[in-house]
């Protein structure tokens, strides 16, 4: 059974500005819960609901324009000119101060603005990812950046919440291979798949895999149940990456958004909004105070902790003990 209902695809090519748009505030019924979204507020609603904004950084951004060029190519960008001519005749390097290099940006709003000394970077990266045999295929046979809407009823409280999400590559459902699948583009310092794992939990990305694959099935009926990572590596030679999400892994997605769904009717439904301690179990705070306490992989990594080496003359009288114990 569909968690969500009344789930409708909005429509491919989607603008991620434009996705991300709201109508409503944070903390009322009508503000549309996305993945980032949903994630954000569940390790602190409190500090979500004050307004807490992930900053864009140097890493986002690789992220967002090596995504536009694999999913529009080069017409989706504005490329700075390394020099521009002053109001006096001069040449002068690039620079957002010049009045000339402003009125250029604003005639290019429509555009994703790189710096000229950027964009063989990012040509370089989608371009060894497009030639990739397993991404590349993935990428050709998929429609890009696939918006969908739905809703989520809570039997608890009887509160609707809208959600929704962008999916970045949506296959052809009649591909031989993947027909079945839904997958996301991700930048990363290293694709190497024994760390990959971790990279899926601390950014949810199991959970966004989870609500896509849910939002998308409960819109059209198709039969999507495989999600998969096409990963660029940040730095030369932008080395790719390919990995497929296990169902278990999917399926533990799926049980942290529903967690995250029904803790979010309950704020909104009793305008109760907990700090980090809120949200921990019983057992784990004291008096309001968070207990920090050893979890069971430092427990585990503790049982592999060396002994110093004996004293030289223990060692011997070990060996010859033994020895007089020999028949």
């Amino acid at each position: 059974m569909h968690p969500f209902q009344n789930a409708k695809v909005v429509g491919e090519g989607v603008d991620p500005v434009a996705y991300h748009r709201q109508s409503s505030p944070r903390g009322s019924l009508g503000f549309s819960m996305s993945r980032s979204s949903l994630c954000r507020f569940f390790e602190c609603p409190q500090r979500w609901l004050l307004g807490e904004e992930e900053e864009e950084t140097e890493s986002t951004i690789w992220g967002k324009n090596l995504d536009a060029y694999l999913l529009g190519g080069r017409d989706r960008f504005a490329i700075t000119p390394e020099f521009y001519v002053n109001g006096k005749g001069e040449s002068k390097s690039w620079n957002w101060n010049g009045g000339e290099c402003k009125e250029w940006k604003k005639d290019h709003e429509d555009k994703l603005i790189v710096k000229s000394q950027d964009w063989p970077k990012i040509e370089s990266a989608g371009t060894r990812l497009i030639g990739d045999p397993l991404a590349g295929e993935l990428i050709r046979c998929s429609k890009y950046q696939v918006m969908v809407v739905g809703e989520y009823h809570d039997r608890a409280t009887g509160i609707v919440v809208p959600v929704k999400c962008l999916i970045d590559l949506v296959p052809n459902v009649k591909h031989p291979e993947y027909g079945k699948d839904l997958a996301d583009l991700k930048t990363a310092d290293s694709a190497q798949p024994s760390s990959w794992l971790w990279k899926v939990r601390d950014y949810n990305y199991h959970v966004q895999a989870a609500m896509s694959l849910d939002l998308y099935t409960a819109a059209t009926g198709e039969d999507r149940c495989s999600f998969r990572h096409v990963i660029s590596e940040k730095n030369t030679p932008y080395q790719p990456g390919c990995e497929l999400l296990s169902v278990e892994l999917v399926s533990v997605g799926r049980q942290k958004m529903l967690s995250a769904l029904r803790w979010y009717c309950w704020c909104l439904k009793n305008s109760t909004w907990p700090n980090y301690a809120g949200m921990a179990p019983a057992n784990e705070v004291l008096r309001d105070w968070h207990i920090c306490q050893p979890n069971e992989r430092m427990m585990m990594e503790s049982v592999g902790f060396s002994e110093p080496p004996e004293d030289e003359a223990v060692a011997r009288a070990v060996e010859e003990e033994k020895f007089d114990l020999m028949p």
